[in-house]
């Protein structure tokens, strides 16, 4: 893993997706043993509560397109998405989150250190982001 032993990175899973994926996601932790105690799983949440984990969080992590994606970068939140029509429409690779193909998973977790250890990139992406909102939020 990239990010080693000593780096306190923790994973939150919100809602309830798909049943298969999040059984997959679910798979995939309990492997991880000694670093299942970073993953969680938390049910839906109610919009009016979003914000919150959207302002906690350091990144979010999109696969399908959703409007919940739009809702985060209108909090600042930096975004790593798989790179669809619908996150090309919203996220300017670089600029404003990254777009990684969906079976890549080493390029995927090079583009989370590079969000995570980065203040610059983290701050643009912020910046950008609620740029792009403000710009649709006009029109």
């Amino acid at each position: 893993m990239p990010f080693g032993p000593n780096k306190k990175l923790i994973l939150l899973i919100l809602g309830s997706g798909e049943k298969k994926y999040i059984e997959d996601l679910k798979s995939l932790s309990d492997k991880l043993k000694s670093e299942k105690k970073r993953v969680i799983f938390h049910k839906s949440v109610s919009n009016d509560k979003l914000k919150y984990y959207y302002s906690i969080a350091d990144l979010g992590v999109w696969y399908q397109a959703s409007i919940s994606i739009i809702e985060a970068m209108a909090t600042g939140l930096p975004i790593i998405a798989t790179n669809n029509r619908g996150h090309r429409e919203l996220i300017d690779d670089g600029i404003n989150g990254f777009l990684v193909p969906d079976n890549d998973p080493t390029y995927f977790a090079k583009k989370i250190e590079d969000i995570i250890s980065s203040k610059a990139i983290q701050k643009n992406f912020r910046m950008n982001s609620l740029n792009v909102i403000n710009k649709y939020s006009e029109e």
